[in-house]
């Protein structure tokens, strides 16, 4: 696939700048493979109580690619970032997401996505 490694969190991502509208590596791998059974993204926050999101938007276009392509998706985000609102939505929490977290009981941050996944179609799973 192509794109490049983020130094600080050595994640693949495209360059929308060089790559512009052309299907992304992982798009087009995934297509021809038949997607994926299961995915694992990464997120930084949360968009509007609407989605998970990130802080950078090169990373957008690769987790919406391999989200697109696969059957379970799975969201990894640790309680402490459900407080930090990013701008960059890559799922929404009806799209059948599910999201691995953690419980920190020093903290009521899980308690807000608890109320999040009681109105939408997200499910929480507790590591």
């Amino acid at each position: 696939t192509e794109g490049r490694i983020r130094p600080n969190s050595l994640a693949v991502v495209n360059d929308d700048d060089i790559y512009k509208e052309a299907d992304s590596g992982f798009n087009e791998t995934l297509n021809k493979l038949g997607g994926a059974d299961v995915c694992f993204i990464g997120a930084n926050g949360i968009y509007n109580k609407e989605g998970f999101a990130t802080h950078s938007k090169f990373e957008i276009r690769t987790k919406v690619d391999i989200l697109n392509n696969s059957k379970e998706k799975y969201v990894v985000i640790d309680s402490s970032k459900f407080k930090i609102q990013e701008q960059n939505k890559f799922i929404d929490f009806n799209d059948n997401v599910m999201v691995i977290t953690t419980d920190d009981t020093k903290s009521s941050d899980l308690d807000e996505i608890k109320k999040i996944a009681e109105k939408t179609n997200l499910e929480i799973i507790i590591a």
